[in-house]
């Protein structure tokens, strides 16, 4: 696979890891003994409105990580992240069912995200522990 990759592009998308960019998968090769695939980036840029409401979010979602401690399966959020870094980095590491994952990946835009996140987050802490 790396070897294929340095031939080509240089590029290896990884679900649910770190990666470049969001992504479609276009069409998939076969062939190869993993999976390959022609991929699509997803743009995710936002108005400078969307920003400011993101950064409102934010404020909303760092209260509701403020009340979850021990609940989440979050450790403390380091400081120094941008919006967008937040809101993925929650999305990805909160203590949830892997679907409800996927949904809060499969938004499409950190705002929306960041509103599913919220929605989410209120529910858990409202549950009886």
């Amino acid at each position: 696979m790396v070897a294929d990759a340095l031939n080509g592009n240089r590029i290896i998308g990884m679900v649910l890891l770190r990666a470049i960019a969001k992504f479609r998968i276009s069409r998939e090769e076969v062939g190869k003994p993993y999976r390959m695939a022609l991929v699509t980036a997803i743009p995710e840029v936002l108005s400078a409105q969307e920003k400011t409401a993101l950064q409102m979010q934010r404020q909303q979602l760092e209260m509701l990580l403020a009340g979850s401690v021990g609940r989440v399966g979050l450790p403390r959020i380091p400081s120094g992240l941008s919006d967008e870094e937040l809101i993925d980095g929650v999305a990805q590491r909160i203590d949830i069912d892997p679907l409800d994952r996927l949904r809060l990946l499969d938004q499409a835009s950190p705002l929306t995200r960041a509103r599913a996140l919220a929605e989410l987050l209120e529910r858990m802490l409202a549950a009886p522990r």
